[in-house]
């Protein structure tokens, strides 16, 4: 059997996960397939979408930084190679890196990444400064999504949620207005 380096999107495009290009990349694709991906592997008390996840991000991002479209933007594409490749938690990397010796997954993210960026018309990688920015906005949205939509637990994970009154994600949306609101954002966000 010949093996094949794609995936087929939602629309029926062809992604290549050797050799992404950015004209492979369709942001209606993107926001339906993270609409439709569990954060947490699914171990939320109700069904919580990367997509959701991503617009608390880009929003939190928005909050502290209300003139910096570029950084917004980085922050609601962050997580957007998980659209081809799948969610997968943090410690599972870790882990596969630590039986491995190499990330391959984070190599297939970055390459995703690259072709994902260049379609929104961002440069191919974060800076340092938008790469923190973005890390800190994800860690305070991974604290407060454990907070509001997992079971208790005795470890906080040691980060810091949100508190209430920025964002509360205790009630997700559907999947369908996931997708609907990303891509109203992106678009507002391309303006």
């Amino acid at each position: 059997m010949t093996r094949c380096y794609w995936t087929q999107t939602y629309s029926g495009r062809k992604v290549r996960l050797d050799e992404p290009t950015p004209d492979m990349i369709d942001m209606g694709d993107i926001a339906h397939h993270l609409a439709l991906l569990n954060r947490f592997v699914g171990a939320t008390r109700q069904p919580y979408s990367v997509a959701e996840h991503s617009l608390h991000v880009c929003d939190y991002l928005i909050k502290l930084y209300p003139d910096d479209r570029e950084l917004a933007l980085y922050g609601l594409l962050h997580d957007a190679h998980e659209a081809y490749l799948g969610e997968l938690i943090s410690p599972a990397k870790w882990q596969m890196r630590a039986e491995a010796g190499v990330d391959a997954y984070e190599a297939l993210a970055e390459r995703l990444d690259k072709a994902i960026f260049q379609a929104a018309g961002l440069p191919p990688a974060m800076s340092p400064r938008i790469a923190l920015a973005v890390a800190d906005a994800d860690a305070v949205m991974l604290a407060t999504e454990a907070r509001d939509l997992m079971s208790p637990h005795p470890d906080d994970w040691g980060l810091k949620a949100v508190p209430w009154r920025y964002v509360n994600v205790s009630d997700p949306f559907t999947w369908g207005d996931a997708r609907t609101r990303w891509l109203a954002l992106f678009k507002e966000l391309m303006v």
